[in-house]
């Protein structure tokens, strides 16, 4: 969880071992353009809840700081080979969160050309 939420918010000098100077995460770094999260499906529920009030509010906290970084407007596509709906229904995906990232959802099958998938 700590490395995802650094990935994705950023963190400051001394936040954990090995942060040796303030870094910008990736909705710092796409604000105002497109993010892609890959394996949506296999987040935790703490980043979950972290991704949603990004998603929600637009405002984002660095690792170990206090300050909130207000007006954050980042596009996301997110992909997963899990059946988001299904996780939801058995409790392992929030659906508010689902709902936020799920206004257009794409169902790709593969099949390779002797009809295997």
């Amino acid at each position: 969880d700590e490395l995802l939420y650094s990935e994705l918010f950023g963190h400051v000098q001394g936040a954990f071992t090995g942060a040796i100077k303030e870094r910008k995460g990736l909705f710092e770094e796409c604000n105002g353009g497109t993010l892609f999260l890959d394996e949506i499906g296999d987040i935790s529920k703490f980043m979950q809840q972290s991704l949603l009030r990004a998603i929600e509010n637009g405002q984002i906290k660095k690792a170990g700081s206090n300050e909130i970084i207000k007006d954050v407007k980042v596009r996301i596509i997110a992909a997963t080979n899990n059946n988001l709906y299904e996780k939801c229904k058995k409790g392992e995906f929030r659906w508010d969160l689902y709902y936020r990232l799920c206004p257009i959802e794409i169902n790709v099958e593969c099949r390779c050309v002797d009809g295997r998938r």
